[in-house]
């Protein structure tokens, strides 16, 4: 087995390593939005079961290809019409560890999508790709830079990728890492409790339409338990609110619908596999 120089810094603290796969249920509250016409208001309905897998290769003792996927289900119900759309994301990445310090590498996730009905995945229409580094500063402390695109078949977004995470003794972690900023306390190796943020969105075309698409997006602001069930194992549940949403339709890549939704409460259980590590 080839030896690897790879270093994560986790065996200093209580909180493990993120998960590399995980399969989960999420149920939300109706969200309510106002002048959606014909109606005067609109109930949104939202329920997604969500799967995910990284799996690392190691090449030499500095590189490492991470190949995986993820699959969304989602069911939408809105004003007696149920949608369910399908997503099938691909994953391919690959990490350096040049010196005991510094990692970087680049990352590549074309997302396909199925909608209604049809049992047939499109050609991917959406795609997204960065080039991030990590610095350790100290074993507890390291930031993380980069930049990060988003591609449709409509529009291109750049943004910078700027976070840092910090190991606070043995029981406490901070991670502003986007898209999902956490504070997590693990007081031993079997427990840890986190809150934190995590954005969501689900796109579809309008049947017949390939030009007409819906969007619904939304930010998730919770509270979550883990418990370690056996070796790299948990079971995670978490509830808080889904905030922040949005519905839109958009022709053509032109907005020609847009609106705010209300809070909903959600809730969700999941089974995460978290690998022990250095």
């Amino acid at each position: 087995m080839i030896r690897s120089d790879f270093v994560f810094d986790r065996n200093i603290s209580n909180v493990p390593f993120l998960p590399l796969a995980f399969v989960q249920y999420s149920n939300y509250g109706d969200s309510r939005f106002e002048d959606c016409l014909p109606y005067d208001t609109c109930d949104l309905y939202h329920d997604e079961f969500s799967q995910a897998l990284v799996l690392p290769v190691w090449v030499g003792q500095k590189n490492m290809f991470l190949v995986g996927d993820t699959i969304n289900l989602n069911w939408l119900e809105f004003e007696n019409q149920k949608t369910r759309v399908d997503s099938f994301g691909l994953i391919l990445g690959w990490i350096q560890q040049p010196t005991t310090d510094w990692q970087w590498g680049g990352f590549l996730y074309p997302i396909y999508h199925s909608t209604g009905s049809s049992n047939v995945l499109s050609d991917a229409d959406e795609v997204l790709g960065g080039v991030i580094a990590r610095y350790r500063y100290s074993p507890r402390f390291h930031t993380w830079f980069g930049m990060v695109a988003d591609v449709d078949k409509y529009d291109s977004v750049y943004y910078p990728y700027l976070g840092f995470d910090w190991l606070i003794g043995r029981e406490w972690a901070v991670s502003l890492i986007p898209p999902w900023p956490t504070v997590t306390y693990a007081p031993g190796n079997d427990w840890l409790y986190k809150a934190g943020l995590l954005p969501g969105s689900t796109n579809w075309e309008v049947a017949g339409e390939s030009d007409i698409n819906s969007s619904f997006s939304y930010w998730n602001a919770g509270f979550g338990v883990e418990r370690r069930i056996k070796g790299d194992l948990w079971l995670e549940l978490t509830g808080g609110v889904s905030g922040l949403a949005k519905f839109s339709v958009t022709s053509g890549g032109e907005t020609v619908f847009e609106n705010d939704l209300d809070q909903s409460p959600f809730w969700k259980i999941a089974l995460n596999y978290r690998p022990s590590g250095n």
